[in-house]
């Protein structure tokens, strides 16, 4: 009898409990919890950062931005809760997971503390190099900056006022969206105008920069094959390689490992001499998911709204 009544609970459930299973290759190695584990080890005292729950901040997640064929991607938006005809700066946010794992609640945290600063942040979906290569992923960010410009105002976000914010592979991805606004990509329609600033934490700049070298198995995947065989990608897909001077003013929050710098010391080198604003914040002892934990967490936050509220100043 036990085991009927479980058999008949089935039967009543709603079918679209049954519907989820994806149906397409999903890389599922990067969680936070498996970071934990792996950075404990050597950091005993540290704690996850957890989620602001706070009556001040709405929410609106799963939200379709975009469908191929039967695929669709989904954002999420987190914003202040209190009623004002007054639009607020914005932050699309990405996702790391070294272009092949990872999803967009691993944003919630740090999107759900800019709402309650009194941004509007939006964590984004993309493809991965399991299910499709190099420039898919960023074409899919691409066409979520266009969905924001067209129906973020609902949500009280500002598209004159628009920030990326990146962690990892994220970050590479935020700094190439942001530097290549105004170029003509082979696979890009048009131009735009409408990211005011980047915010990199602990992402490469460049894949063919000397610094770069130690890209290698993860990279491969998502741009095709390695450089030898690939270089045009590789290349192409470096955000230094496009910094003019309708480049958007950048933050970099870094770890302390040189690895995943590459291409920043350069990056400012040009910023200098376009005289373009630029900030750096570097943890002396940090490993390379910083943002995921206490104590790095808040030093961090405050660094990156000090930047948000220097930079979205109208």
């Amino acid at each position: 009898m036990k085991h009927l009544k479980y058999i008949l609970l089935l039967l009543f459930l709603p079918l679209h409990l049954f519907s989820q299973s994806p149906s397409y290759p999903i890389d599922s190695t990067y969680t936070v919890a498996r970071s934990f584990e792996k950075v404990k080890k050597y950091y005993p005292d540290i704690s996850i950062a957890q989620n602001r729950i706070n009556s001040h901040i709405n929410s609106a997640t799963g939200l379709v931005y975009k469908k191929i064929g039967e695929r669709s991607l989904h954002l999420d938006i987190y914003s202040p809760k209190e009623t004002s005809n007054d639009l607020r700066p914005v932050i699309l946010m990405v996702h790391g997971g070294g272009w092949s794992s990872g999803t967009k609640s691993h944003m919630e945290v740090i999107g759900r503390d800019l709402a309650f600063n009194g941004y509007v942040a939006i964590p984004v979906e993309y493809r991965l190099s399991p299910e499709i290569q190099y420039p898919a992923g960023i074409e899919d960010l691409q066409d979520a900056l266009k969905w924001l410009v067209k129906n973020g105002k609902k949500y009280g976000a500002d598209k004159d006022r628009i920030f990326v914010l990146g962690a990892s592979a994220g970050a590479h991805l935020a700094s190439f969206l942001g530097t290549t606004e105004n170029d003509r990509l082979p696979y890009k329609k048009t131009k735009s105008n409408h990211i005011k600033g980047i915010i990199n934490i602990d992402g490469i700049v460049s894949f063919v920069h000397p610094e770069a070298d130690k890209e290698g198995d993860a990279a491969s995947r998502w741009l095709g094959g390695p450089p030898t065989t690939h270089y045009q990608n590789w290349k192409e897909a470096s955000p230094l390689e496009y910094v003019d001077k309708h480049s958007p003013a950048i933050l970099f929050v870094n770890g302390s490992q040189p690895r995943f710098h590459a291409g920043r010391d350069s990056m400012r080198e040009i910023y200098d001499e376009l005289g373009i604003y630029h900030d750096t914040f570097e943890f002396g002892d940090a490993p390379h998911t910083f943002w995921f934990f206490h104590p790095w967490y808040t030093p961090m936050m405050y660094r990156v709204l000090n930047f948000l509220r220097l930079v979205s100043e109208p």
